[in-house]
């Protein structure tokens, strides 16, 4: 993949709007520059704005500094003060430091300061930056690629990324502080995201490991990549987005029908008067379905519902002369998982 030029002076944008690749591996610049992102706003409210670059780097280099110990061994956050560190410079004593755990690629720690915690993630020193930038992982690709993945990845399923500092070297003093996403709070839990919307964004997760994903959110990005069948217009994107999903809600519209010889009995009543030319979109549904059973008749009605907003749509691509590029996106996907009646409205 050829990627834009980079240098130190725009590699935070650059990275917010790239995915990163193997190439930052071989930029020249000074170490500080590898500092990406900033504070939470949060955490500078007893500074005044001309004081929030000395407070910044005062942070970067505490957390730089305890990524580096913890590369090298397992450290105790009390032995290493990060929590009475982290306080004095912030001129609160709201501060709490709690472990969270290990993993292959790095240890995470959970930060409480005033009302919101955070999690702060550190890298093993021994893997090498250069070689992991290929599949995704460790102290180069996952600190650098987080802005990036948060802006173009469905939105709110990403935790928020705040600071990040990559290394490209074996230094170990790469960390990442983002958002703490709490699996205990059932309050902002996120719907699994549909299959027809992880196939085409830009983005894609390939580290299915349990505890990546809680409450529906993506909590560690390692293992990332880009997705051959992403979308460069997010319009055409959004448009497809709803086709699939009218073909997804065009399943089983009606949770309370579970009876699979009734389900299939609605269904070919509706097929039968598509294929019969009768318009299903101005008829009265509620005259033609008066004698079969309550359940039967709902899920026709929900049905045909879903049918006529793709319709709708399909209309309207039609008319714009686009319709037959999205056609070909999901013609494969409408016959594997699409209903009769859906097939026969979007494929005739």
């Amino acid at each position: 993949m050829k990627t834009a030029p980079v240098s130190f002076k725009n590699i935070y944008h650059y990275c917010q709007r790239h995915y990163a690749d193997a190439s930052l591996v071989d930029l020249k610049f000074k170490s500080e520059e590898r500092r990406l992102g900033s504070l939470p706003i949060d955490w500078l409210q007893n500074f005044r704005t001309r004081k929030y670059a000395k407070v910044t780097g005062k942070i970067d280099k505490l957390f730089s500094k305890f990524a580096i110990k913890c590369s090298i061994e397992r450290v105790n956050a009390d032995d290493f003060k990060l929590e009475k560190k982290l306080s004095r410079i912030l001129g609160r004593n709201d501060v709490k430091v709690n472990y969270i755990g290990y993993g292959v690629f790095k240890e995470g720690y959970k930060l409480k300061v005033g009302n919101y915690a955070y999690a702060l993630m550190t890298f093993h020193q021994g893997i090498n930056p250069k070689g992991d930038a290929y599949i995704g992982h460790g102290a180069l690709a996952e600190p650098s690629r987080i802005f990036n993945f948060f802006k173009r990845y469905s939105h709110g399923r990403v935790a928020k990324p705040f600071m990040t500092r990559f290394s490209t070297e074996n230094d170990g003093n790469a960390y990442m502080l983002v958002k703490y996403i709490d699996g205990n709070d059932k309050t902002h839990v996120k719907s699994p995201l549909p299959r027809f919307q992880s196939d085409f964004y830009p983005l894609k997760t390939v580290d299915c490991n349990k505890g990546n994903l809680i409450n529906g959110i993506v909590v560690d990005i390692g293992g990332i990549e880009e997705n051959p069948n992403a979308m460069k217009s997010s319009k055409f994107r959004q448009n497809l987005f709803n086709i699939l999903g009218f073909i997804d809600k065009g399943t089983y519209p009606c949770s309370d029908v579970i009876n699979s010889q009734m389900l299939a009995k609605a269904e070919g009543f509706i097929c039968d008067l598509i294929e019969n030319g009768e318009n299903i979109y101005n008829i009265d549904l509620r005259k033609i379905t008066k004698d079969l059973n309550p359940l039967e008749r709902k899920y026709i009605i929900k049905k045909i519902r879903v049918l006529k907003k793709a319709h709708k749509l399909k209309l309207e691509l039609q008319k714009s002369g686009d319709y037959e590029q999205y056609k070909k996106y999901f013609e494969e996907y409408v016959r594997g998982y699409g209903s009769r009646s859906m097939r026969l409205e979007l494929l005739g």
